[in-house]
């Protein structure tokens, strides 16, 4: 009898375990190529947003139908302008003053709304702190904006001087959360930004977008190589992961980008991939030596895709020269 029973129980053993190798197989595996058509010819337009944007030099984003370029003037003053991208007219902005800054910004993120979140370092506080963070949650429909210190909320921090050498990236996430992706755990705060869940990674994280359906893709580093790692933020837990094996990632902690034609976008040493993550297959959405970038002025690290083959970049050779705010969209033929 007893005998019975210490096999039964090494045959149930032996089961689960190739049931987990199983799933780690399935887990990992890699992307595939789609048989997608690609274009390879573009029609390129210029928009000149000179009127609206003074100072050439800005950063861009993508709020649903909206470019969102974040200006920033000598005085320290932040613009976010919010240009539709069919009338290409301002229908809405940001104003951040210089007097509203507390630290340096470290990250920023846009939610659903439209509302925009800052991450801030003040190395100068008036108790007498070293260092202290900030989140300020500015609001896109009033001039009002919320300020909250998360110092003891960030734990595992390396200080690098006065900036947070173990960031990654911030994300405004659903349920009007915010996520302050670290190299090795992810940290939710909630609405309120008073309380802080932990979720742990085994892998360096470098690089993370948000996905179409609300979840964290994150690019993960283990001895064994690179992987697309999944966060399901609702059940704050990862999920299945796959090897990165088409092309080197390029553009450091931008690798990838945010969803909206596929679940995920990112960049290779070719061009720009969309990702179908349930299919687990890629695309080459866009192949750099089919469209005219000026590469000196490093105009492939700041494309972001509009579409599914529409991508947008600044043009960094105006800018440098004349200080003119132009953009430069890329629409397949």
């Amino acid at each position: 009898m007893w005998m019975q029973i210490k096999k039964v129980t090494y045959i149930v053993i032996l089961l689960w375990m190739m049931t987990m190798l199983v799933s780690c197989g399935i887990e990992n595996r890699e992307l595939n190529e789609s048989k997608n058509i690609v274009p390879t010819e573009y029609e390129k337009s210029i928009k000149d947003v000179s009127d609206i944007v003074k100072n050439g030099f800005f950063t861009l984003a993508v709020w649903k139908d909206y470019i969102v370029i974040n200006e920033k003037d000598n005085k320290e003053n932040y613009t976010y302008h919010y240009i539709n991208r069919t009338t290409w007219e301002e229908e809405k902005r940001i104003e951040i003053g210089a007097d509203e800054e507390r630290g340096h910004v470290v990250g920023v993120s846009i939610d659903d709304i439209g509302n925009i979140y800052m991450l801030r370092v003040d190395t100068h506080t008036a108790d007498g702190q070293k260092t202290a963070i900030y989140v300020l949650k500015y609001f896109i429909d009033k001039k009002a904006y919320v300020e909250q210190d998360v110092t003891d909320l960030i734990t595992q921090v390396k200080w690098d001087g006065d900036a947070i050498s173990g960031l990654v990236s911030i994300m405004a996430i659903n349920d009007n959360r915010l996520a302050v992706i670290m190299d090795y755990q992810v940290i939710v705060l909630d609405d309120e930004l008073k309380q802080a869940e932990y979720i742990l990674s085994d892998n360096k994280i470098v690089a993370a977008a948000k996905m179409k359906d609300g979840n964290i893709i994150c690019v993960s580093e283990n001895e064994n190589g690179t992987l697309f790692c999944k966060l399901d933020v609702s059940k704050k837990k990862w999920g299945d992961s796959v090897n990165v094996v088409n092309g080197w990632l390029s553009g450091g902690d931008s690798a990838v980008l945010n969803g909206g034609g596929y679940d995920f976008y990112y960049r290779n040493s070719k061009g720009i991939v969309g990702i179908d993550w349930k299919d687990r297959r890629y695309t080459q959405v866009i192949d750099y030596k089919d469209v005219d970038l000026d590469w000196e002025g490093e105009e492939d690290k700041y494309m972001l895709p509009l579409a599914d083959s529409i991508m947008i970049t600044q043009n960094m050779k105006n800018c440098i020269t004349s200080g003119k705010a132009e953009l430069q969209v890329y629409m397949s033929k």
